[in-house]
C-alpha cells in the first residue's frame, strides 16, 4: 500500500510517502526522496512504478517511491495563469493519464482544464485535449481498461453563495476529455470518481442548496453509468444510510465496491456486492472529528481509507488511516509515525 502524506518540519510543508509492504501492519516513511512538497495525488501500477502529481509538476518513480524524477514541470507560474495537476491514473503498462486545472491567482475555482499523457519510460509528456471550460476544479478521475473515463470536480463560490459540479468524460484512455455535465444551480458538488468495469463509471459527492442561499449540505449524491458516461442513474439505498455526504469511491470489479462518506459521528464506509443495487454500512475505527477523503482497493479484500482527524489534547490536525484485508468486514486503524499532518492520497497495489 502507498500513501502520500503531508508533514510539517520547522513550519515548512513537505510531502512524505508512507509505504506498507505487509498489508498495512507497519508503515515506513520515505522522506528526502525528491517527491515535490506540492504532491496531491499518487497512483501506482505495481509496487515499484508510480506517478505523483500536484501544482505544476508530475513525477515518476521506478523504485517504489525511494526516488522520484520530474517528468513534467510546466513553466507557467503566478502571477500569470498556471496549471495545478490534480488527478492521475497509471495503467498496467506504466503510462499515466493526468488531468489538471488552469488557475489564475486571485480567482476562485478553475478557469480551464488540461490533460497530459506521461509515457512509461519517463520521456517527454504528450499534451491532450479538453473541450468545455466551466468553473469547477477537477478533484478525481478514473479510466477503464477499454478507455472510458470520468473526471469530476466541485467548487463553492462564497460571494454568490453558489456551488458548482462538473463531470468530464473520455472515450480514448484520457487522450482527450469533453464536458459531460456542468451543474451550476447548486444541487451537487462532486468529490470522487471510480471505475468498476469496461464501461462502468461512478461519481460521488454531496447535495446542497441552490444559488442565493447559504450552501447547506443535505445528503449523498451517488450516480452510476453503465455506458461510459453517456447516461447516469442513482443506486437504490444510499440515501437511507444516514450519510451527510460521500467523498470517495473504489471498486474491485463491476459488482463489488465501497463508498467513503460521513454521518453526524464521523467517517463511514458503505459496501455493495450487487453493482450498487444495495449498500450496507461497514464499521470504521473511531477517531475524534475524523473524516475520510481517499479510498483505494487492490482487489476485493485489500483496501485502505485515508482522511484527517483532530488530536483531542492539542486540537491539531492528524492523519486518519484505516486498512482492511477481508473486504471491509473488519477495518483496523494504522499505526503511523509521529509528526504527520494530513493525508493527500492513498493507493493499494498487490
Amino acid at each position: 500500500m502507498r500513501s502520500c502524506w503531508r508533514v510539517r518540519r520547522d513550519s515548512v510543508a513537505a510531502a512524505v510517502l508512507l509505504v506498507s509492504d505487509d498489508l498495512g501492519e507497519s508503515w515506513q516513511a520515505l522522506a528526502d526522496t525528491g517527491l515535490a512538497p506540492t504532491a496531491l495525488a499518487v497512483d501506482f501500477a505495481d509496487a515499484e512504478h508510480g506517478v505523483a502529481v500536484g501544482w505544476v509538476a508530475a513525477q515518476r518513480t521506478f523504485d517504489g517511491g525511494r526516488t522520484w524524477i520530474t517528468q513534467l514541470d510546466d513553466p507557467r507560474r503566478p502571477p500569470a495563469a498556471f496549471v495545478s495537476l490534480a488527478a492521475v491514473q497509471v495503467d498496467a503498462r506504466g503510462d499515466a493519464s493526468v488531468v489538471g486545472n488552469v488557475v489564475y491567482p486571485r480567482q476562485d475555482g478553475a478557469s480551464g482544464y488540461e490533460s497530459w499523457r506521461l509515457p512509461a519510460d519517463g520521456s517527454a509528456p504528450i499534451r491532450g485535449e479538453v473541450s468545455g471550460q466551466p468553473l469547477a476544479a477537477i478533484r478525481s478521475m478514473c479510466l477503464t481498461s477499454r478507455g472510458a473515463g470520468v473526471a469530476v470536480g466541485s467548487y463553492v463560490r462564497e460571494k454568490l453563495l453558489a456551488t458548482y459540479g462538473t463531470t468530464l468524460g473520455s472515450s480514448d484512455g484520457g487522450a482527450s476529455w469533453n464536458l459531460l455535465e456542468d451543474v451550476t444551480a447548486g444541487s451537487v458538488t462532486w468529490a470522487g470518481a471510480a471505475c468498476a468495469g469496461e464501461s462502468d463509471l461512478w461519481r460521488v459527492g454531496t447535495g446542497s442548496t441552490g444559488v442565493g442561499q447559504l450552501p447547506v449540505l443535505f445528503g449523498p449524491a451517488v450516480t452510476h453509468s453503465e455506458d461510459g458516461g453517456a447516461t447516469w442513474s442513482g443506486p437504490a439505498n444510499v440515501a437511507d444510510l444516514g450519510l451527510t455526504g460521500t467523498t470517495a469511491a473504489a471498486f474491485a470489479d463491476r459488482r463489488t465496491g465501497w463508498l467513503c462518506g460521513a454521518d453526524a459521528r464521523g467517517p463511514v464506509i458503505v459496501h455493495t456486492t450487487d453493482a450498487g443495487a444495495s449498500f450496507a454500512r461497514q464499521t470504521l475505527p473511531e477517531a475524534y472529528s475524523a473524516s475520510c477523503s481517499r479510498l483505494a482497493f487492490a482487489d476485493d479484500r485489500i483496501g485502505i481509507v485515508g482522511g484527517s482527524a483532530l488530536d483531542r489534547q492539542s486540537g491539531l490536525k492528524v492523519p486518519y488511516l484505516a486498512f482492511t484485508t477481508d473486504g471491509g468486514a473488519t477495518w483496523r486503524a494504522a499505526s503511523l509515525p509521529d509528526g504527520l499532518e494530513e493525508i493527500r492520497d492513498v493507493d493499494a497495489v498487490r
